[in-house]
């Protein structure tokens, strides 16, 4: 992941105002705060009202040509983008045809080459894969913040007079107003009922969400925003692929299941640096372990062993076994929950009354650091493949 820090002075800056800075401290304390997202390159940008850093995690194209913020061939257009379009290779030959001539191998000069050529929301439409970022237009002075359609990858904005402040994470809020950040309290509570919030409000007064498949764009014209939906789940309900799969039957349907499985995990091993799997043995991520496997691929396995009996270590050994490839151990004794909690707490801007595996998981993903800088996991899949018997009850 990388992370984006920044903001937008909507007034015109030769009418002497100075740019909104909207974080505690300045841009450079902002970034200090979310510097866990990049630690291998930091980049800044200035002039024209905007103001904005970007901290870079080097998946694709680690070479300085993909830096980041990244300007257009004609400096009018500048990018500061996290994540990562899985489809991008398409798009890139889409844009050659066009003309595009490309001096970097990644997907962040695709995505800005796309944006300049077909617009912000139209992009994001094409995207495959999970992806923030910002925009900026030099010329009209526009600014547009964009989050994929599942919403994996964050972004938050806060509009005050005159400009907007925006980051990945909430903690770079915490005195963007004037007398200090205040809490939402109908958010706070919701979450430490165990509930996760929907919507565009965050735990910070002030302070929203940029949500899952929109595009929201600031101007002059639009000082608060305007936001554009491009992608809502129930619009991705298609009722004739349902009766075309129910056709095949029970085996049709796992064959196409299988077959679409296998393409998504091929998707997320595009990488320019090595790649493990985060495993717990269960049923997902042994999953997406041997369709990794199958790709010809041998990733190096991790997993994080709760100690006691709760412990699901020789679930993974047998996975690991079955799939051939080598295990590493993170061992979590109870003492490292409460030394832990409170940090991670800060890194995931919410409190973890509802995911407290989070725990054990960055225990394994730190494990996994020392060795690799991309991993897959089996995160969200429980309830598709039904890893879990309380999704069978009754």
């Amino acid at each position: 992941m990388c992370g984006i820090v920044g903001s937008f002075s909507i007034e015109d800056p030769a009418a002497g105002r100075p740019a909104i800075i909207g974080f505690e401290g300045d841009l450079e304390s902002a970034m200090e705060r979310i510097s866990s997202r990049g630690p291998d390159a930091r980049g800044r940008v200035t002039g024209d009202g905007l103001q904005a850093g970007h901290l870079r995690l080097s998946v694709l194209d680690p070479s300085e040509a993909a830096a980041q913020p990244m300007h257009s061939s004609c400096g009018r257009h500048v990018l500061l983008y996290n994540g990562e379009v899985y489809n991008f290779g398409v798009l890139r030959e889409e844009l050659i045809a066009a003309g595009e001539v490309f001096g970097s191998s990644g997907d962040t000069e695709v995505i800005l080459a796309a944006c300049v050529r077909f617009g912000v929301v139209e992009t994001c439409k094409k995207c495959n894969g999970m992806f923030a970022f910002a925009l900026f237009d030099r010329q009209q002075r526009r600014l547009w913040l964009a989050r994929d359609r599942y919403g994996i990858k964050p972004l938050y904005y806060r509009a005050e007079p005159g400009g907007v402040s925006f980051a990945s994470e909430l903690k770079c809020f915490g005195r963007a107003a004037p007398d200090g950040a205040l809490p939402e309290a109908h958010v706070v509570f919701a979450m430490l009922a165990g509930a996760p919030h929907l919507g565009p409000e965050s735990p910070w007064q002030g302070v929203c969400e940029v949500e899952p498949g929109q595009v929201v764009e600031f101007s002059a014209e639009h000082p608060q925003g305007r936001t554009s939906t491009y992608a809502r789940l129930q619009d991705m309900v298609d009722e004739r692929l349902y009766h075309e799969i129910a056709k095949g039957g029970w085996q049709g349907c796992r064959e196409r299941f299988s077959s679409l499985f296998s393409a998504s995990v091929e998707r997320h091993l595009a990488s320019d640096v090595p790649v493990g799997v985060g495993l717990s043995g269960g049923v997902d991520s042994s999953a997406v372990l041997a369709a990794a496997v199958a790709t010809g691929v041998q990733p190096h396995a991790y997993h994080a062993d709760v100690s006691g009996f709760e412990s699901e270590r020789r679930f993974a050994e047998r996975a690991a076994a079955a799939c051939g490839t080598q295990l590493a151990v993170a061992t979590m004794e109870r003492d490292d929950f409460a030394r832990l909690l409170p940090e991670l707490t800060w890194h995931n801007d919410y409190p973890l009354a509802y995911h407290t595996n989070s725990v054990p998981f960055a225990m394994m993903a730190r494990r996994a650091s020392s060795d690799v800088k991309v991993l897959l996991t089996g995160e969200g899949a429980d309830e598709l493949l039904g890893g879990y018997g309380w999704i069978h009850d009754g």
